[in-house]
């Protein structure tokens, strides 16, 4: 098989300056300054919401589903459980802000497995950025899936009639309550994403929580169920939750609900966010 011969040309000397010089002149310029951990953890949160621009299905699970329960619930069951429809959307949609947000808290551990699946997390941790930001980047860009989560249903809300008594201040607490427990309760979902084998295994130990959200004081007062049932829910910290974000909404202040639920998002960031960064520090 015969093969074109192609010519070579050496370099000449004043090239091989050329480039001499370019280096040398790149070697003397001062290294760029090392990102600040505001930064880092700025361009990776934006990096996570990029996903939902270029996969906008991805909210449906944070605007649509949430706001479809809350209709469905309120005029089929409003009339039988409350009376009224009103009455009944009163109560329930502060629940399904709840409801909505805390379901949602298990995608930054599904998110951060895929990412570590793929050998995107070990790229994230070779940049000269602070450390933890890939964790905290994660959680940041969450913390705007849960406002827009709790937006959605409200908006709905106000569509539907609802109006708070507790006024904007009272909602505005209320919403900032919501997301900081959500936030708290995230970094048990980061740490289940370090140490799971798969997406799909974080994927399962989500349904953990339907049993928390519907055992919640979410979709029907707790005096009203058996007293087995009522020790149950008594115990859960979105029970809790769902009173507190009701309470501040009603315009009643802060309550011992309010209390309580400071108190729970104290214990999990206390326990889980050493306990996760000791886990991420060892991969």
């Amino acid at each position: 098989m015969n093969a074109e011969a192609t010519e070579y040309t050496p370099n000449t000397g004043e090239e091989r300056m050329d480039r001499t010089e370019a280096l040398g002149e790149l070697m003397a310029r001062p290294a760029p300054a090392r990102p600040t951990a505001v930064r880092s953890v700025a361009l990776l949160g934006g990096r996570a919401l990029s996903h939902l621009r270029r996969e906008p299905v991805q909210l449906i699970d944070v605007t649509i589903f949430p706001v479809l329960m809350m209709v469905m619930f309120t005029y089929l069951l409003g009339g039988a459980i409350s009376g009224s429809t009103d009455t009944y959307l009163s109560f329930l949609l502060p629940g399904m802000m709840v409801m909505s947000v805390v379901l949602c808290t298990a995608a930054g551990g599904v998110r951060l497995n895929t990412d570590i699946e793929r050998g995107v997390f070990d790229r994230l941790r070779t940049l000269v950025v602070w450390r933890p930001a890939p964790l905290v980047g994660s959680l940041a860009g969450d913390v705007v899936r849960y406002v827009l989560a709790a937006a959605s249903v409200l908006g709905a809300g106000l569509l539907l009639g609802y109006r708070p008594q507790g006024g904007v201040g009272g909602t505005v607490a209320a919403v900032a309550l919501l997301v900081l427990f959500a936030v708290c309760l995230t970094w048990v979902w980061l740490l289940v994403g370090l140490v799971a084998r798969s997406a799909s295994s974080v994927t399962a130990a989500s349904t953990l929580l339907f049993p928390l959200a519907f055992l919640g004081d979410v979709f029907v007062p707790a005096r009203t169920l058996p007293d087995w049932l009522r020790v149950v829910v008594e115990v859960n910290p979105v029970a809790h939750l769902a009173r507190a974000v009701r309470d501040l909404m009603a315009g009643t202040g802060v309550t011992s609900s309010v209390v309580w639920t400071l108190v729970c998002a104290l214990v999990l960031v206390v326990v889980f966010v050493p306990w996760t960064l000791a886990v991420y520090r060892r991969r």
